[in-house]
């Protein structure tokens, strides 16, 4: 059931990719990593996750984004992941939830200092994915981004974008009336800092740019490490490359545990590495 709602919203936002948006972002410096900055466009992501305290795994992600222009009042930004998740060890395959989000980016006469852009909206989290939850998560979604020109003036695109999203959830039990999940309280940032390259081969440089910094503020009763405070820094590199007439990225992301303290040190996969083929539309 859930397979199969899943590939109906990705369907759903397909679809709403193919409405016309006039004068999205522009695409020629645009390289689909900035979220005040949406393209539309469809992802294939293969991930692999290693050991750590949790067994190692392989997921396969659909992604679609569909920016819908709304003229002068901004855009209206859809996004929907569909992950697919492969433990070798369990030998098991299943379709793990459906993360979406909505967004509204402001227009420009609403940016920040009339030069600085930001969006805000909901984003959900509909059973399974990354907190392995049966209900839906809902996720109030903030983000602006912040020009910066480390290679000149020639070479634009380059920004800081972070991107803050509070997880809220509730104790969940099963029929036995046994605690199966703990209530959730956190506090996520994704930095995102990235750069467009004046290089042949390279072109995109990410840093944090898929891997969230994460704060705790509840305290554990199905984990008794889980306390209020407790949080989680990565290392998250992306590197890649703009082909086919810049209607492609090509990509690779490595990303692990840097800093982190309390039940993330148990939580946590030592280490990621994340293939991504990335269609621009429009």
């Amino acid at each position: 059931m859930m397979i199969k709602k899943g590939f109906i919203l990705l369907a759903s936002s397909v679809l709403l990719s193919s409405v016309p948006h006039a004068a999205m972002a522009e695409t020629e410096n645009n390289t689909g990593q900035d979220a005040t900055q949406p393209l539309t466009r469809f992802d294939l992501r293969a991930e692999y996750n290693s050991g750590g305290n949790n067994s190692s795994n392989n997921i396969t992600t659909l992604r679609a984004d569909a920016p819908i222009s709304l003229d002068d009042n901004g855009i209206a930004y859809f996004r929907i992941d569909v992950p697919f998740v492969n433990v070798p060890d369990e030998n098991s395959f299943s379709q793990a939830g459906v993360y979406t989000q909505a967004i509204w980016i402001a227009p420009k006469e609403l940016s920040f200092a009339k030069k600085y852009d930001w969006g805000a909206g909901i984003s959900a989290n509909i059973g399974g994915g990354t907190l392995g939850r049966e209900k839906t998560t809902w996720i109030p979604t903030f983000g602006t981004s912040i020009p910066i020109s480390p290679f000149g003036a020639e070479h634009k695109g380059s920004a800081f974008i972070p991107l803050f999203r509070y997880w809220r959830g509730e104790e969940e039990f099963d029929s036995a009336g046994q605690l199966t999940f703990d209530s959730v309280n956190e506090l996520r940032l994704l930095p995102t800092v990235n750069f467009n390259l004046p290089w042949k081969y390279f072109e995109v440089l990410t840093l944090w740019g898929n891997a969230d910094w994460k704060v705790n503020f509840d305290d554990g009763v199905k984990n008794p490490n889980k306390q209020s405070g407790d949080y989680y820094i990565p290392y998250d590199i992306t590197i890649g490359k703009m082909i086919a007439n810049r209607k492609v990225i090509v990509s690779m992301t490595f990303t692990g545990p840097l800093i982190s303290s309390g039940e993330y040190k148990q939580e946590q996969y030592d280490h990621t590495a994340l293939f991504r083929i990335g269609f621009f539309f429009g």
